[in-house]
């Protein structure tokens, strides 16, 4: 994106502050989750209730995704030393959780859930933000040029993605149907089911599609500076979310 490649990109929140803290010139436009999707899978037979539980187990690791440094941070917040946990880098499919290599099983709350429910096994969720943990899912990015230069476009854009998720939490439903009639390959089943998981995800600040609250950015930056992910004081909420042109995206859809 730096190179003028594309104009727009989406991200965890949570890479966007790392690579602003390190002089990127991003900034994020809209918030897809405001809640983190990050979740962590357990069998449903496992005695494992939370994070002070995985001391002594195996606990598969996805590094460099939104799932670490949320594991990160909550293994800080609950007071387990990791040296107490066996980490296991794992691969995205579901495999080697099925054949039980390991106990604790990152995911996103919308996607390997719907997996394993399709397959009939039984799991237990355990939620990060249950244990302390406030982060930010995935970010619509651009560059600061790009929204300087070209507001225009871009609450333009951002006004059609909000009429786009609206529409999805209205009607799933339909919202589904358009998505298989594009895409024929897709299990409406599954794509169904996932979005029905996942709506309380996608639904946005008081209910408004990919807003967020400012509250939430400032202890998602306190927690990267905890896991040392940044640099204390390095980065400051309106470095990496400007909020201004969805509001202006959210008058325009009332016209």
């Amino acid at each position: 994106m730096l190179a003028g490649a594309v104009p727009f990109g989406v991200v965890g929140g949570d890479l966007l502050v790392a690579a602003v803290a390190k002089g990127a010139p991003l900034v994020a436009i809209g918030v897809v989750n405001e809640n983190t999707p990050t979740v962590f899978l357990v069998d449903e037979k496992s005695d494992i209730r939370g994070p002070k539980d995985f001391a002594g187990k195996k606990v598969g690791v996805l590094p460099g995704t939104n799932t670490e440094r949320v594991y990160q941070l909550m293994m800080k917040r609950a007071g387990v030393q990791r040296n107490t946990v066996t980490e296991v880098q794992i691969p995205f499919d579901l495999q080697t959780f099925l054949l039980k290599q390991y106990d604790v099983r990152p995911a996103f709350i919308y996607d390997e859930t719907v997996s394993l429910e399709q397959k009939g096994l039984k799991y237990r969720v355990i939620k990060p933000d249950e244990f302390g943990v406030v982060f930010t899912g995935t970010v619509y990015f651009t560059t600061r040029e790009k929204l300087q230069k070209e507001r225009a476009a871009v609450v333009q854009l951002l006004k059609t993605l909000v009429e786009g998720w609206q529409f999805a939490m209205a009607e799933p439903e339909a919202s589904i149907g358009d998505l298989v009639a594009a895409f024929p390959s897709l299990d409406k089943a599954r794509e169904k089911r996932a979005l029905e998981l996942g709506k309380p995800y996608f639904s946005g600040s008081k209910g408004f599609p990919l807003q967020c609250d400012t509250e939430v950015w400032k202890k998602m930056i306190r927690g990267l500076e905890e896991v040392d992910a940044i640099p204390a004081n390095s980065v400051k909420v309106d470095q990496v979310w400007d909020p201004s042109p969805l509001t202006e995206a959210y008058a325009l859809t009332q016209k």
